[in-house]
């Protein structure tokens, strides 16, 4: 008996992204924020890597059919789920529960309305040169990057700014602006900017971290 599903190349790199994610949520839960922030980070190298391996691979169109929702589901449970699991973990309070649930609704409707769409593409927009609004798959380099400020913040004024990062992030899911997608040295510059955010999270966790209230 087969097992259920479609295991080829580009969709274990999107698994790997998911496993990714889990730690990053089990980390946050159990007070680890830094580590789980590095784990974010990994979900995005992932998913950018799972794009250029199914570019490279030969698909049947059920193929590509299941990578569109595979990819989906999994992008709601990177950028959408986990973000918010570590803010709120991060920050103990009513705002940042109201904006997480706000910042995943945001995602959730901004990846099943390309989905219906663009049903035959696998990333948003990718047959084109720009983006329409903000790709929920920046949320890692977002956090992971932009939250570097909290380690020298008060906790206050820490849970200030990330509230607000979350909140910009998730309005800028649904809002129609164009952004023109990064190509070249750009393109390059990504993955070493998530390894630079890797070894700064890294070094965070491991010499003690920063107070979470």
């Amino acid at each position: 008996m087969n097992i259920i599903g479609i295991y080829n190349a580009p969709a274990c790199v999107t698994m790997l992204g998911l496993i990714a994610s889990v730690f990053a949520c089990t980390l946050a839960i159990n007070g680890n924020h830094e580590f789980a922030l590095t784990a974010l980070i990994w979900a995005g190298i992932f998913d950018l890597f799972d794009g250029m391996v199914a570019r490279r691979t030969t698909r049947t169109e059920t193929e590509s059919r299941f990578g569109v929702q595979i990819d989906s589901i999994v992008d709601v449970i990177s950028f959408g789920i986990t973000p918010a699991i570590i803010l709120t973990t991060m920050h103990h309070n009513i705002w940042s529960l109201i904006i997480a649930v706000f910042y995943v609704c945001a995602a959730a409707q901004r990846l099943a309305y390309f989905n219906v769409l663009q049903e035959s593409v696998v990333k948003e927009n990718s047959t084109t040169k720009s983006y329409l609004g903000l790709p929920v798959t920046f949320a890692a380099l977002i956090f992971g990057v932009g939250l570097f400020p909290v380690v020298t913040l008060s906790q206050t004024a820490a849970t200030h700014y990330a509230n607000g990062l979350m909140l910009l992030t998730g309005i800028l899911f649904i809002t129609p602006f164009t952004m023109k997608k990064p190509g070249g040295i750009v393109y390059l510059m990504m993955p070493v900017l998530a390894l630079a955010a890797t070894v700064f999270w890294l070094w965070q966790g491991l010499t003690g971290g920063f107070h979470v209230v």
